[in-house]
């Protein structure tokens, strides 16, 4: 677990890595249950893992309810130079499956902290969202929530999907 703090609010982050292996494909749908957000990612500069993608998001797509999470893909490795996808094919796979979209360096943390940024924000978003929503939808009854102090920390569990075959 670990800590992100967003506009003077802190977050905790329960991140499960299934490094896209075989062996944990049948594992994996416990771990989607109740997810709030998905990081998958790719090599840049291997092909393979990025057409592996759309597995990742039929899984996900499979076991958990739509419109209760968000996903950014990250194209990582982009410190090396033998790169097959191109910046602009992430950018538009990202697009068209309504994701946010980085690209990032494991090896020298370029676009890490901003990948779990971006991440944590937009499933803030989406909770406030359908916070207001679940209210504005019902007459006559409020809805209670417990509201964390700025000394608590608010759970948000992301799952890490990397997308080798």
């Amino acid at each position: 677990m670990t800590r992100i703090t967003i506009d003077n609010e802190t977050y905790t982050i329960a991140l499960w890595d299934t490094a896209g292996q075989e062996r944990y494909r049948t594992l994996a749908s416990m771990y989607y249950r109740g997810a709030n957000g998905f990081v998958l990612v790719y090599d840049v500069t291997r092909m393979e893992t990025f057409t592996n993608l759309q597995y990742w998001i039929d899984e996900i797509q499979l076991y958990c309810p739509i419109d209760e999470y968000y996903i950014i893909l990250v194209g990582n490795q982009i410190d090396k130079k033998d790169r097959q996808v191109p910046y602009t094919m992430g950018e538009e796979f990202a697009r068209s499956n309504h994701m946010l979209f980085i690209e990032a360096s494991a090896k020298s943390a370029e676009g890490i902290a901003q990948t779990f940024t971006e991440l944590v924000t937009k499933i803030v978003e989406l909770r406030q969202q359908r916070s207001a929503n679940d209210v504005s939808s019902t007459t006559n009854t409020v809805a209670l929530t417990d509201v964390a102090s700025p000394n608590d920390s608010l759970p948000v569990s992301i799952h890490r999907l990397c997308c080798q075959s």
